[in-house]
């Protein structure tokens, strides 16, 4: 696992995104980086770092998080050696959480007033899909985010991956079904989704190549962590198989 040393602190901003964990702006010399600490007895950082390498290695578009060590950082709460850490997001345009923006369109029956707008029912398919894979359980609508555009809308890249590969509070090695937003678990989601969207995104990747990453990407981790999810995610593989046709090999 290679730590960046990309980013020098120069100053913190007290100003973070919400939520439970400890988090903070900081200035560097690439711009503004969030922080992320870990709640007690989780292991968020690391979820984060390695779902954002096998996004990497999927070829899927998405916030890139990095990990740094938790000492660079004393004013984040972290229990452990490592922060997540990822680049300020800054697109040419209007950024709302997915409620906010179904809420302009007129009302709470947030399914069907997605299903009546401009977003890819793609990409919430793609999104969907990785939740599920990864085990995702926190995918609430303040952590989907749509760009506006004078000429359409479209979901923003992925990101908040650290409610995943059960690696909570307490970690758990047989990953439930439990998610958000749409239904209450994956299985049910992508059901949903699926009468909707019944293609598969084409790949060059074989589905052995894509397993044999994960194992590598989970590997490269697997000392900081309490419980090997490799095995786990491997049995999930057939979330991927919703999502990817796959290469032949």
């Amino acid at each position: 696992m290679q730590l960046s040393k990309r980013f020098a602190v120069h100053k913190i901003d007290t100003h973070t995104s919400g939520g439970v964990l400890s988090k903070g702006w900081y200035d560097s010399p690439n711009g503004l980086v969030l922080v992320k600490g870990n709640a007690p007895n989780c292991y968020e950082p690391y979820a984060e770092a390695i779902v954002s390498d096998i996004l990497d290695a999927l070829n899927l578009e998405h916030i890139r998080y990095h990990l740094e060590p938790s000492n660079k950082y004393p004013q984040i709460k972290s229990s452990l050696p490592h922060v997540s850490v990822c680049e300020q997001y800054k697109p040419n345009c209007q950024v709302l959480p997915l409620w906010q923006y179904l809420d302009l369109l007129g009302g709470k029956d947030y399914w069907n007033l997605f299903l009546k707008s401009p977003i890819s029912l793609t990409d919430v398919k793609t999104l969907l899909c990785i939740d599920a894979f990864v085990a995702n359980t926190d995918r609430h609508l303040s952590n989907i985010e749509v760009e506006i555009y004078t000429t359409g809308t479209t979901l923003a890249p992925m990101f908040d991956f650290g409610a995943s590969l059960g690696l909570t509070n307490p970690p758990n090695y047989a990953m439930g079904d439990k998610a958000k937003p749409f239904k209450e678990t994956h299985s049910r989601q992508l059901h949903l989704i699926a009468r909707y969207v019944p293609n598969k995104i084409q790949t060059k990747l074989s589905r052995q190549e894509a397993a044999t990453t994960v194992v590598r990407i989970i590997a490269d981790y697997v000392a900081y962590l309490p419980i090997d999810p490799t095995e786990e995610l491997l049995h999930r593989m057939h979330y991927l198989d919703e999502l990817f046709e796959w290469r032949q090999s």
